[in-house]
């Protein structure tokens, strides 16, 4: 997609090789997974084979890494943007919605209605990000349940990360907000925290976007 091509050319600029790869439950399946399991064991798939010097994660992407780090005590730098350990920009009905699905009709899809035109700044390229024929929005509630459970896993367990934390985000992210002690209750021995004023969810698209690509490479490179 447009942000991680953004992301890509600007780390191949600064002399860093990416490599990506689909999550379970992304593209043409167009459903989030109803365990997270799949999720951290095809990380540490990735991880054992390409052997990165650092894994960066956006968005739920920053929650994929925060939980494989944990279960897999991962000692290489991690970059997390965006991260939803706060409060996220779901309703309650939703959200409740969701739970009830859970229960009465697990395989029933819906949409959290997140304010998706509101990632960026740079109107143009959301216009262009959501055009996207594989962006979607849609997860049963048991992935939902599942998500939500494992941010809360997340946090009880910030101390299991070992590794250096570089987390950035938008002071005018409206999507997720980030919890205001989990980078200090982490156990990383190189942990840096960066808010961008007037920046908002998808950093990869912001008009700042060039800031926070040097900002990633100054954390790989250090």
């Amino acid at each position: 997609m447009l942000n991680y091509r953004f992301l890509g050319d600007a780390l191949g600029a600064g002399g860093v090789e990416t490599h990506g790869f689909d999550l379970p439950g992304h593209g043409d399946e167009r459903e989030l997974p109803r365990d997270w399991t799949p999720m951290r064991e095809d990380l540490q798939a990735v991880y054992e084979h390409v052997r990165p010097d650092a894994v960066i994660g956006l968005s739920l992407g920053s929650i994929v890494v925060l939980d494989w780090a944990i279960h897999h005590r991962i000692a290489t730098p991690l970059v997390t943007i965006g991260a939803p350990l706060g409060k996220v920009g779901v309703s309650p009905f939703i959200l409740l919605l969701g739970k009830v699905l859970s229960l009465i009709a697990p395989q029933a899809n819906l949409s959290p209605k997140l304010g998706v035109r509101d990632v960026s700044r740079d109107r143009a390229l959301v216009d262009r990000y959501l055009a996207d024929p594989l962006f979607h929005q849609r997860a049963t509630g048991k992935a939902f349940e599942v998500f939500f459970e494992t941010v809360r896993g997340v946090r009880r367990n910030a101390s299991s990360i070992e590794a250096p934390l570089l987390m950035l985000h938008g002071d005018a992210d409206t999507l997720a907000r980030p919890h205001p002690h989990f980078l200090e209750r982490t156990s990383s021995p190189r942990r840096e925290r960066i808010h961008y004023p007037g920046a908002k969810h998808n950093l990869f698209l912001e008009t700042n976007r060039a800031e926070v690509f040097a900002d990633i490479l100054r954390f790989v490179h250090a």
